[in-house]
């Protein structure tokens, strides 16, 4: 499948980001608990500001075709991802997000319900609370356009690291 630049930004620096996941923010979001959760949601990893030291370049691809039609819908050229071969790129896993870019895995909140049937997402789960693997964010994306009809459709979004990321 082809992936599609869907926005290069920086974001906040990742050392900056644990003061902004307290442990009751963590409890409510995180289907697994991680010290610092990274997301294609402006809302959970925040754009730098101008005052930022070191912040991070990111880019975010569309996945799949709902993302893909998320991006036209918003407006925004689809360009071939280009970075691919870049050797200072690296990919910090997928994302499920709505047309605005909210995410359906950090950012929706769970209660104990949701959290005991969506446990085998878990599992699935990086060291920074994205998808491994895209085909697992995609069935993840069906359950959140049930769960979080109100925000549907979601959409398979890749998020990469266009520096060393520790």
């Amino acid at each position: 499948m082809s992936k599609f630049t869907f926005l290069r930004e920086l974001r906040s620096p990742i050392d900056s980001l644990a003061e902004l996941w307290p442990e009751h923010r963590r409890e409510r979001y995180l289907l697994r608990n991680v010290a610092i959760p990274l997301s294609a949601d402006y809302r959970v990893w925040p754009h730098a500001r101008d005052d930022s030291v070191s912040p991070q370049a990111v880019v975010v691809t569309a996945i799949d075709d709902t993302a893909r039609a998320l991006q036209i819908r918003m407006g925004l050229a689809l360009e071939p991802a280009v970075f691919a071969g870049n050797l200072n790129c690296k990919k910090l896993g997928y994302d499920v997000c709505d047309v605005t870019l909210l995410s359906g895995l950090l950012n929706c909140g769970y209660n104990p319900d949701d959290k005991e049937n969506l446990a085998g997402f878990a599992l699935g789960l990086n060291e920074w609370h994205l998808f491994r693997e895209s085909q697992l964010a995609e069935e993840f994306a069906v359950k959140s356009n049930a769960r979080i009809a109100e925000h549907s459709p979601f959409g398979v979004f890749g998020v990469y690291a266009l520096a060393d990321i520790d």
